[in-house]
């Protein structure tokens, strides 16, 4: 089933409202009732410390990578009950984890040279679906998020010249994609969104038609079949959400106009949770985490967390944050909590 896909020949192929609140620790309602409240359990950090984090396999179990005399694992960790088991484990080096939003599979990417990497799916039960080898010094990957079938691959050589494509694992299909951008993104199905300049491209990947989303976007974020567009207009920037039809949802106004979204991620179709950076840092907190419901802030954790990184569980209610993914943000209340030690 493992199969090797060079680039020569890749070449000749063609591709409200509720009230704004800050939540703190210290500020908790007094209703809620610490002893009941869930304390997760906290990974003992040792000679098997985790490399890096991929995120939530379920609403138990975070999958983390680490290394053991002569191979990388992928690991799960149960925070109710402690429980740690390894899924998955290779002599190359594991480099990067893709947890599909399904929760049904998870990609994993190995490289055991410079010229080249292996990218591995599983099923939920670590069951190998498909398998194969890119030529290439550094790999990009996009999942699309409907489906689990549909991803992108950036391949760049050692010149940093690149080819974009497109593979189907359903029908085992390889399709070179000819943009300008090697970072696109996937809205809903089938379209991929890319910044050409500050021109916003849509292209609907098989008919070959594309479409100007916006003319002065500065950045955006693929959420499945949702997209948000940040734009500026002189001294002003806008978030706007879009459906995958094109149609707005809502917009708002950036506090900051250089403010950047450093991560994001939807909690529902009406909810998401995203945090940004700025020029402009004041260093009380390293990192804050805004909950927007259409449009309107509802709810702004202040953290000393490093970082703005996040990864939601799948019911919600909780989200991994920071570059290392190594604390707990509890939604409701605003507490974190370290998940390591």
């Amino acid at each position: 089933m493992k199969r090797t896909i060079l680039m020569i020949s890749l070449a000749l192929l063609l591709v409200g409202c509720e009230q704004i609140k800050t939540v703190k620790p210290e500020e908790l309602d007094e209703s809620v009732d610490r002893k009941e409240a869930f304390i997760p359990k906290t990974l003992p950090l040792g000679e098997d410390e985790p490399r890096f984090v991929a995120g939530w396999l379920n609403e138990k179990q975070i999958l983390y990578v680490d290394h053991q005399e002569t191979a990388d694992r992928l690991r799960s960790f149960n925070i109710e009950t402690g429980e740690v088991h390894t899924m998955f484990s290779d002599q190359n080096n594991i480099s990067e984890v893709l947890i599909h939003s399904s929760k049904e599979q998870v990609l994993i990417k190995t490289a055991n040279d410079a010229t080249e990497a292996n990218i591995v799916i599983l099923n939920k039960d670590m069951n190998v679906l498909d398998e194969m080898t890119i030529e290439s010094s550094e790999l990009e990957l996009e999942w699309n998020a409907v489906d689990s079938t549909q991803l992108l691959i950036s391949a760049f050589q050692e010149d940093w010249s690149f080819q974009v494509m497109r593979y189907d694992t359903k029908d085992r299909m390889v399709q070179p994609i000819e943009i300008d951008s090697p970072f696109p993104k996937w809205l809903g199905e089938e379209q991929i969104v890319y910044l050409d300049n500050n021109e916003l491209i849509n292209e609907k990947s098989s008919v070959n038609e594309k479409e100007v989303l916006a003319t002065d976007a500065v950045e955006f974020r693929s959420l499945a079949d949702q997209l948000l567009i940040g734009t500026v207009d002189g001294e002003q920037k806008e978030y706007t959400l879009i459906d995958s039809h094109g149609e707005e949802q809502y917009s708002w106004q950036a506090e900051n106009p250089s403010e950047m979204i450093e991560d994001i991620e939807s909690i529902d179709e009406d909810n998401i949770i995203m945090s940004t950076r700025a020029d402009v840092y004041d260093g009380e907190q390293s990192a804050i985490f805004v909950h927007m419901q259409e449009g309107q802030e509802v709810k702004r954790y202040e953290t000393d967390t490093e970082g703005g990184m996040i990864d939601c569980s799948p019911d919600g209610n909780s989200c991994l944050i920071g570059y290392s993914l190594d604390t707990i943000l509890q939604l409701d209340t605003g507490e974190t909590v370290k998940w390591t030690e």
